[in-house]
């Protein structure tokens, strides 16, 4: 079983990625914010983490650069996503993918499940 935390400030987002996730075999830890993800990454040691881009009054890509440049969490797994096709964003925050939203539940868990 694979720990992975989602931050998406969409409770209905959080749901829906949380429970395909889940359906999956893999333990999910879901925060609408930042503060929370950096409370909390420390004690689960996820293997993967996906946040959402843009946040209520954050950017996700903050988030993600400060986890790539941290010596204990720069080797989690982070995955963006976001509405549209916004891949050419992500480079600068040092991302290991991107995740287009609206996507098909079967190529979700296919792409999650290859990183992991």
């Amino acid at each position: 079983m694979k720990k992975i935390i989602v931050i998406d400030d969409d409770g209905s987002n959080l749901e829906v990625i949380g429970l395909l996730l889940e359906h999956e075999g893999h333990q999910i830890h879901g925060f609408f914010d930042g503060t929370d993800l950096l409370k909390n990454v420390e004690r689960i040691c996820p293997d993967l983490i996906i946040i959402d881009m843009m946040l209520n009054g954050e950017d996700g890509r903050d988030l993600c650069k400060m986890l790539k440049t941290h010596p204990g969490f720069k080797n989690i797994t982070v995955l963006m996503i976001s509405i549209g096709n916004k891949e050419h964003l992500i480079a600068d925050c040092l991302a290991d993918g991107y995740i287009e939203k609206p996507f098909e539940l079967e190529t979700f868990t296919k792409l999650v499940n290859s990183y992991l």
